[in-house]
């Protein structure tokens, strides 16, 4: 059966936390959740990020830091003149890293603030130029002591950002029993793998081994939204990026994101984004052009 990936972080002796750069064509890791805090900048590289039930695009510069056991992944926009695309830095470490009581002593309060509204994945849209370049720099520093210190000089800079926004908005998943954790990760692994193709509410619902009317209270229960009205929002989402990236016709890109009738996706596009897919699209390009 489908589900979120379990992702095992390799120790590191040498290290409380690890720093790694991934240098791919297209980022690689599926869905997948994993006990560690982890802090995201995208170098290089364009698609959509999946945190937890919220989809939005990424590109350079996307800074983003998740809590523990937050399931998410970034999924590469197709480069067709081909070559390497995506690069990404990512900071991973645990909350007892340090010593189980060390995010609990007054100097570090800002920190442990920031690592619990973590949770539910925090953006940092204004990440300073400073900021980014630190954190590309943290895997470069050879010294042990100051790798530590430039990690909580990070992280207290972001704890004290003005301007941070709030992914999952509806998570509820962290206080849920794991098991039941479990299942909403499966839920969520299917309905990212497969929006773009044929998906059913009969489909959701085995995968999450409930009766379809049972499935459907569950999930509007977790996300505040049907399970059809976020498939729907996957799709939109995925058809605003191919409309603002290509030139593919909108009827081509309607089919490709999911939907099956053209005049139900543009009646669906313009209630959601007050426009049709055309006008999105023009505006797209009047203001990358000014």
């Amino acid at each position: 059966m489908l589900k979120a990936a379990y992702e095992a972080v390799p120790p590191n002796a040498a290290s409380s936390f690890s720093v790694r750069t991934f240098a791919e064509e297209a980022f690689t890791a599926p869905y997948h959740y994993h006990p560690e805090y982890e802090l995201t900048l995208i170098v290089q590289g364009t698609g959509q990020r999946y945190v937890g039930s919220h989809v939005a695009d990424y590109g350079p510069g996307d800074l983003v830091l998740l809590g523990a056991q937050v399931p998410h992944c970034w999924k590469t926009t197709p480069d067709l003149t081909g070559g390497q695309q995506s690069v990404s830095v990512v900071v991973q470490f645990t909350h007892e890293c340090l010593g189980e009581p060390f995010f609990s002593k007054p100097e570090v309060y800002a920190i442990a603030q920031l690592l619990r509204r973590s949770a539910s994945g925090l953006r940092f849209p204004q990440a300073s130029r400073h900021v980014q370049a630190a954190l590309r720099q943290l895997g470069q520093e050879a010294d042990p002591f100051c790798r530590l210190l430039a990690l909580l000089s990070l992280l207290q800079e972001l704890a004290t950002t003005p301007s941070c926004e709030v992914l999952d908005v509806q998570q509820r998943v962290g206080t849920l029993a794991p098991a039941e954790r479990e299942r909403f990760h499966r839920v969520m692994t299917y309905l990212v793998e497969h929006f773009r193709g044929t998906i059913t509410l009969a489909q959701a619902a085995g995968v999450a081994s409930l009766t379809p009317n049972a499935f459907c209270k569950y999930f509007k229960g977790l996300t505040r939204k049907t399970f059809i009205e976020t498939v729907n929002d996957y799709r939109l989402q995925y058809a605003t990026q191919q409309l603002a990236t290509t030139n593919k016709p909108v009827a081509e890109i309607c089919y490709d994101s999911g939907f099956r009738d053209v005049s139900y996706f543009n009646k669906l596009f313009k209630g959601q984004l007050q426009r049709s897919p055309l006008q999105y699209r023009r505006t797209f390009q009047q203001a990358l052009y000014r």
